[in-house]
């Protein structure tokens, strides 16, 4: 469109993406790559993508401040994701999450992903703040450079507690028994090397389960009877 240079020049810059993509994939999939590759231009004649050259990295390409800045918006939606995953939150629900971090230019860096940040790691909103987070009422994990927290209201805390009640009383019973199996001598014995070494893993498994539910039930409990007591003004 010679009235608009831009589109001319974003259209090659497409094509020049697409062209590199499929050099790139060809000695993975080169039938496909072939096909794809002559119907970009007609103008190829005969010629084969498998004779043209492999691209080259490009030192003007590679921009660090970039990669750290991208690496640490993955670190504040993996720390959110993992706060739902601990908390058994379902998938499909959508709930507010908080990140705040002193340094005003991880503040702003969060605010410019913030509809990407909300998207993944399932908020129904984000919030963002230069102070420090509380712990009473959610969820609380922090970062090198930021503190993310889900808040929780008291009722889905008594949920919780209840469930990680029913956990930590599932995960005692397979600890105990992978404890008596490991103890009984005739067992060890008679068992082939590969299935005892199998039962140590889960016992070991079961154990640092057992403790993370344990140490986050004893947290949730304390939270629950402080979010559940009366303030000072309040009747007993």
């Amino acid at each position: 469109d010679k009235k608009n240079p831009s589109i001319e020049l974003d259209w090659r810059n497409l094509m020049a993406v697409f062209d590199t993509s499929l050099r790139l994939l060809h000695p993975f999939m080169p039938f496909i790559t072939e096909e794809l590759w002559h119907q970009l231009s007609r103008e190829r004649g005969a010629s084969s993508i498998s004779l043209q050259l492999f691209p080259e990295g490009r030192g003007d390409w590679i921009k660090e401040e970039a990669e750290r800045q991208m690496a640490l918006v993955q670190e504040g939606i993996v720390a959110l994701r993992n706060i739902r995953a601990e908390m058994k939150i379902d998938a499909r629900r959508r709930v507010p999450g908080e990140l705040a971090a002193t340094e005003e230019s991880i503040i702003e860096l969060f605010r410019s992903q913030q509809e990407v940040i909300v998207r993944l790691a399932s908020l129904t909103e984000l919030k963002l703040s230069p102070d420090s987070l509380p712990a009473e009422g959610g969820v609380l994990r922090h970062a090198v450079r930021f503190d993310a927290r889900v808040p929780f209201s008291p009722d889905d805390l008594a949920v919780e507690v209840k469930r990680l009640q029913r956990e930590k009383e599932k995960l005692g019973r397979q600890l105990e028994s992978a404890r008596t199996k490991l103890a009984n001598q005739q067992f060890l014995r008679k068992a082939p090397q590969e299935v005892v070494r199998g039962l140590e893993q889960r016992q070991a498994e079961y154990d640092t389960q057992y403790q993370k539910v344990s140490s986050l039930l004893s947290t949730l409990e304390h939270r629950l009877g402080t979010d559940s007591a009366p303030s000072a003004g309040e009747s007993r």
